[in-house]
């Protein structure tokens, strides 16, 4: 698969959240106020269900906040911003054996313009059935760092978020066919990706995120 470049925000969980946290604040809370005026009742089961009903109301009000908070908490590029590279790009250094077998895509992207971290060029390549890897090259030093997953079963959307002036990238699915699916953020920092967060789509933490291979 030829290099695949994403140079937008990556805003899914603010859009889907924002739209949960409204119509929560909107309808539960009109539905709670309504369920307040007073009506006159017959036994203690009707005022019991009425409470249940009214407790069932707070949750889903507190369920709601809970989902924007965890949406304001999601990385974004610009806290990661990095300057762009302008200058020539170096020849790219195939030292280890994975290099090797690689080397014809590398050559190929490392003629290809700066796309992300400020000073990379990142290139992905298929490597199954819905199933991608890649590496990124160092305009700067032609130095070749692989990717630390494998992305699988991204769905809708792109199997990779990233920009050029960012150093976060988001992994969007499934890490090595074995993680919990969702969005995985990561952050290239002096050629190494750290792992930042991972989220469900509910905007929930995910564990269980696999070692990198080596």
């Amino acid at each position: 698969m030829n290099e695949h470049t994403v140079d937008i925000d990556y805003h899914d969980f603010h859009c889907a959240f924002s739209r949960f946290e409204n119509g929560y604040k909107t309808g539960a809370a009109s539905e709670y106020a309504a369920s307040t005026i007073v009506h006159p009742v017959a036994d203690d089961i009707g005022n019991m269900m009425r409470d249940l009903y009214r407790i069932g109301l707070l949750a889903r009000l507190w369920l709601s906040l809970a989902a924007a908070a965890a949406a304001e908490d999601v990385p974004k590029f610009a806290q990661f911003a990095e300057k762009v590279y302008s200058g020539p790009s170096a020849s790219v250094k195939l030292v280890t054996e994975d290099d090797r077998s690689f080397a014809t895509r590398l050559r190929a992207a490392a003629k290809q313009p700066v796309n992300f971290a400020g000073h990379y060029i990142l290139t992905t390549w298929g490597c199954g059935a819905e199933c991608l890897g890649g590496a990124v090259i160092d305009a700067r030093s032609g130095k070749v760092t692989f990717l630390p997953y494998s992305v699988c079963c991204w769905g809708e959307g792109e199997p990779f978020y990233y920009r050029r002036d960012s150093r976060l990238i988001v992994f969007s699915g499934v890490l090595n066919e074995e993680s919990p699916k969702g969005a995985h953020f990561f952050e290239l920092r002096d050629g190494v990706f750290l792992h930042v967060t991972s989220r469900a789509k509910d905007g929930t933490a995910l564990s269980g995120i696999p070692k990198p291979a080596k």
